[in-house]
């Protein structure tokens, strides 16, 4: 069987290494257009230095009042090579070599513009960054990202002011009749931004938990020293000795091999949140600040694109096995019979998802804005951290994929929402499948059917890229399907589904499958694989047209399509037909990552978005870089992942043990009596 999958993997690549040879070939010239279109001299045009020169002066303009006050004060001091006015205009962009590259964002100086300060009579005149992106070619949309240029102007103006110099001086010049300004950001000052308090008073209720739990680990250590553990029979002692952070620790840590023959899925966690961690690090490299922009374009026509675009099938293989777990676990309780409460069915999901979550909303709402600074941070919390005091309700009800969708913040949570919506259905699907199997093998199958109908209907009514990027950039396409398709329930439960499928047949059917099967599973696989790989290939290539045929079938299939390879995976591995496969992702090491992927999942995004948002100085887009920070990035989600669940996953998870065990205890109680 191993030399089969060997020769079929090896198949595989030669088919892919076959249609791989062109990297290069544009299908449209930006270099081109650069050159021919004007582009650089209007970008000229709308420097800094010209839209202040181009300043009506005689009091005509719309500017507030303390800006135009304040900007006849730069005029004048510029004149006389007062240090603060050319402080201000070397803090603004400056024409820069590389623009045919696609160097096209130039970010200033920030941290020498906000230093400004000058008092002058009775005004204090402090400097404010502010960016603004144009458009400045005749065709509509023709580059990846929008050139943007960067002013320090003094704080009394706003973006309503910077947008009024831009579209001043486009007005006076003929050849800037074409410009569009896309949009305009001005950095908050410090009496804008947000008090201390909510901070404070977050970060004192956090220290209080962690003092908490400090003193239960100092109650389990004293106890397990000290005393024999039937020396104390206080249960309060007993309690918070359970909540302690050595014992928390060794459940994290624990390497016990499962019973259950499933340790396969540790390894296909831990290898599916790495993937998601560098399928975000190459995407978050789409907002860098990149000296070689057009060189994204060769990148994604290459077949090293493969690495970012397969990632995204990761999230279904989360939803694979997520509903594989849960059919299986329900029916390891039924088959026990043990009592079945519904209520405690959906508690127990509930609280197991949702402290950790509501930690990570709070710290990232009121804390994580206070640790960094740069020309685009405050742009980029406005954009993915900041609408969390809006959505909060909403994320933490597992509703935010179809409520206020055009908020993108904390944007990774959506597959939270798919998964715990499907949860919530899953007794309807779970208590016939018990009770008749073959009705619960129909429901599920139908909802599957019906998923995958639903994508390929709206792709197909929409005319989306089916694999999230087009050629011709188009960022509010993308965005719209990224709203309508990629994180809509309906459009992603059919891994999920396929997952109950196989949870069913693995935790019911423990007699060996025969030879016939076993081929048949290995050649559907491998098969579902290559169409996943050669596809996603195959859209990006630069000779491709759009194909509405070929868009439907690949966005109604590949994820069941990598559902069921993942699954089967799982399922040969389950009766031991899987080789050196089941070895491999079977290493008991996988075990403790695998408990923490999910708080990296909820972390990770911190880190790159962090980085993006501090920048001060251009970089170079290259794998190696990239690789570099996803090791990186991945290593500090490992360690702050770890904090977050031996701080309140793991302990609130223990509580929620030692109040169902109470009840169960009181309950015992009164039937004695």
């Amino acid at each position: 069987m191993f030399r089969v999958l060997l020769t079929a993997w090896l198949l595989l690549l030669c088919v892919t290494s076959s249609v791989i040879g062109y990297l290069t070939s544009d299908r449209r010239n930006y270099q081109q257009i650069l050159l021919s279109d004007h582009v650089e001299e209007r970008i000229h045009l709308l420097s800094p230095s010209n839209l202040l020169a181009n300043r009506k002066c005689d009091g005509s303009d719309t500017l507030n009042n303390s800006c135009s006050r304040d900007l006849d004060f730069l005029k004048r001091d510029l004149t006389k090579r007062k240090e603060w006015a050319l402080k201000m205009m070397d803090s603004s962009s400056k024409p820069q070599s590389g623009f045919l590259n696609g160097f096209l964002i130039n970010i200033g100086s920030y941290d020498q513009c906000v230093s400004i300060h000058e008092i002058l009579s009775d005004t204090v005149i402090r400097g404010r960054h502010c960016m603004y992106s144009v458009n400045p070619t005749t065709l509509k949309k023709p580059f990846p990202y929008n050139p943007i240029i960067s002013i320090c102007l003094p704080a009394s103006c706003n973006s309503e002011d910077v947008a009024q110099l831009v579209n001043a001086t486009a007005d006076q010049i003929e050849l800037l009749k074409i410009v569009e300004l896309e949009w305009v950001f001005c950095s908050p000052l410090d009496s804008e931004k947000s008090d201390d308090s909510a901070r404070f008073i977050i970060l004192f209720l956090i220290a209080l938990y962690v003092f908490f739990l400090g003193v239960c680990t100092v109650c389990h250590m004293y106890r397990k020293i000290l005393f024999s553990p039937e020396t104390i029979n206080s249960k309060s002692f007993q309690s918070m000795c359970n909540l302690s952070f050595a014992k928390n620790n060794r459940i994290i840590f624990n390497t016990k091999a499962d019973e259950s023959h499933l340790s396969i899925i540790n390894g296909i966690r831990v290898i599916s949140t790495a993937w998601i961690v560098l399928s975000h690090e190459y995407i978050f490299d789409l907002f860098q600040v990149n000296i070689n922009m057009l060189d994204l374009l060769k990148f994604y026509a290459s077949w090293k694109s493969l690495i970012p675009l397969i990632g995204i099938f990761s999230v279904d293989t989360f939803l694979a096995m997520s509903g594989f777990l849960m059919t299986y676990t329900f029916f390891k309780k039924m088959n026990k019979k043990a009592n079945f409460s519904i209520y405690q069915y959906y508690i127990h999901r509930y609280i197991r998802l949702t402290a950790p979550v509501a930690v990570v909303l709070a710290i990232m709402m009121y804390v994580y804005p206070s640790i960094g600074s740069g020309p685009r941070w405050d742009w980029f919390l406005s954009i993915f951290v900041m609408g969390i005091k809006e959505k909060w309700w909403s994320i933490l009800l597992y509703l935010h994929n179809y409520i206020d969708k055009e908020n993108l913040c904390v944007l990774h949570l959506w597959s939270l929402a798919v998964d715990m919506q499907l949860y919530w259905i899953s007794p309807l699907i779970l208590y016939p499948l018990y009770r008749r199997p073959k009705l619960g093998i129909t429901i599920a199958l139908a909802l599957c059917v019906a998923s995958i109908v639903a994508s390929g209907v709206i792709v197909a009514m929409n005319q989306y890229p089916a694999i999230y990027a087009t050629h011709e950039p188009n960022m509010e396409l993308i965005m719209r399907e990224f709203r309508d398709v990629y994180i809509t329930t309906h459009t992603r439960a059919s891994p999920w589904c396929i997952g109950i499928i196989f949870g069913y047949a693995v935790v019911t059917k423990t007699k060996r499958p025969s030879k016939a099967t076993m081929w048949c599973g290995w050649l559907a696989t491998i098969s579902a694989l290559i169409f996943c790989l050669y596809s996603s290939r195959y859209f990006t290539d630069t000779n491709y047209v759009y194909d509405i045929v070929r868009e439907v079938i690949f966005a109604s299939l590949a994820r069941p399509a990598w559902a069921f390879a993942i699954c089967w995976l799982v399922y040969a591995s389950a009766h031991d037909c899987a080789g050196p496969i089941t070895n491999i992702l079977s290493w008991k090491h996988f075990q403790p990552l695998s408990r923490l992927s999910y708080c990296i999942y909820l972390v990770h995004v911190a880190f790159p978005l962090a980085r993006a948002s501090t920048t001060r100085t251009p970089t170079f887009f290259h794998d190696y870089v990239t690789w570099q920070s996803c090791i990186c990035d991945l290593f500090l989600s490992v360690v702050m992942a770890w904090g977050v669940s031996i701080t309140f996953e793991v302990p609130i998870l223990a509580l929620e043990d030692m109040i169902i065990n109470l009840k169960a205890a009181r309950s015992r109680e009164r039937k004695d009596k």
